[in-house]
C-alpha cells in the first residue's frame, strides 16, 4: 500500500507557482478537504491520511523557506474537536487524522516559533443541524 502522492505534488507545484509570481507569502492556510468517512475501510484510511496529514506536511514543508523571509508569517490549520475528543461515532478516519494534524501543529509551533512563524489550529465544535451527521451520534 502507498499514499497517493500525485495530488500533493500538484498542490506543492501550484503553491510554488503562486509564490514565484508574487515573490513572497505571509500566510499559509491548510484547507485540504479530507472526507469525513464514517467507514473504516483501508482505502478510506489511506486516502484520508494522504490528504489530511501528508498534504498538510508537504505544503508546510514547501512553504517554510518563504515564510522564514516574512516578518508576519503564519500557518493556520482548520482542524476539529474530534482530534481530541471521542464523539460516539463508529471507528473512522476523521478523528485520528485531525489528531495527527493537531500533534504536528504543536511540533511545528515549537520548531518554527523561534523563527518568527506562528502556527495555530482552529478547532470548532460540532454544528448541530436537523438531519446532520452529528444527530445520529449524539
Amino acid at each position: 500500500m502507498f499514499f497517493e502522492a500525485r495530488p500533493i505534488i500538484e498542490c506543492v507545484r501550484g503553491q510554488r507557482k503562486v509564490i514565484e509570481k508574487l515573490g513572497w507569502i505571509d500566510v499559509v492556510i491548510i484547507a485540504n478537504a479530507s472526507p469525513m468517512h464514517m467507514k473504516s475501510e483501508a482505502e478510506h484510511w489511506y486516502n484520508s491520511f494522504s490528504i489530511g496529514v501528508m498534504g498538510f506536511v508537504e505544503l508546510v514543508k514547501a512553504a517554510i523557506p518563504y515564510l522564514e523571509k516574512s516578518s508576519q508569517a503564519s500557518i493556520i490549520v482548520p482542524s476539529s474537536f474530534m482530534g481530541r475528543e471521542f464523539y460516539r461515532g463508529p471507528p473512522a478516519t476523521y478523528g485520528p487524522c485531525k489528531a495527527a494534524q493537531l500533534q504536528h501543529v504543536q511540533e511545528l509551533s515549537h520548531f518554527l516559533g523561534p523563527k518568527g512563524i506562528r502556527v495555530n489550529a482552529i478547532s470548532p465544535g460540532p454544528i448541530l443541524c436537523k438531519d446532520g451527521p452529528w444527530e445520529k451520534y449524539s
